[in-house]
């Protein structure tokens, strides 16, 4: 599975990572204009890309370290066992949990910022697509860890089937 996941394995963490820059992509446009026009896009790109690469490249390694071979429905975070599961969803969480602080901050410094209305519009559709996007990873992981981290799920299902005899 660990195998035939590879691509998917870097993909899963590579988007969520790409909103975090995203996000800190329009935080410098929105607090720091005469760096974000200045900027030399090519350098600007490449160390974005590095970024995602290491950060895609840290989470497959939680996978590969903490392997167990086992029978498992071969998703994407199936490849996460054990330990690796644990931090892939802790480090999940807090990647988007920085994505919400940072769009937050956006929002609240373009409320408070006269500008024009196209300016508006275009960060208004762009924070409405990212909210949405953030909101279904955050409820998915915050499920997750509170499924990993806080439920004790032994016994649950001869206790569910105790209860309707």
């Amino acid at each position: 599975c660990i195998i035939l996941q590879i691509i998917p394995s870097f993909g899963l963490p590579a988007g969520l990572f790409l909103v975090l820059l995203i996000g800190i992509d329009r935080l410098l446009s929105v607090y720091f204009p005469i760096f974000y026009k200045f900027k030399n896009v090519r350098r600007y790109l490449m160390y974005h890309g590095l970024a995602i690469i290491c950060y895609a490249l840290l989470q497959y390694s939680f996978a590969y370290v903490y392997f167990e071979d086992r029978n498992v429905i071969c998703g994407p975070p199936e490849i996460y066992q054990g330990k690796a599961k644990a931090l892939w969803g802790s480090l999940s969480f807090t990647v988007i949990i920085l994505s919400v602080i940072l769009y937050y901050a956006v929002w609240r410094k373009l409320k408070n910022t006269p500008s024009m209305a196209n300016d508006h519009r275009l960060f208004r559709s762009i924070l409405a697509i990212m909210g949405v996007l953030i909101l279904g990873w955050l409820l998915t992981i915050t499920m997750f860890v509170l499924v990993v981290f806080l439920l004790d799920w032994r016994g649950l299902f001869s206790n569910i089937h105790l209860q309707s005899l």
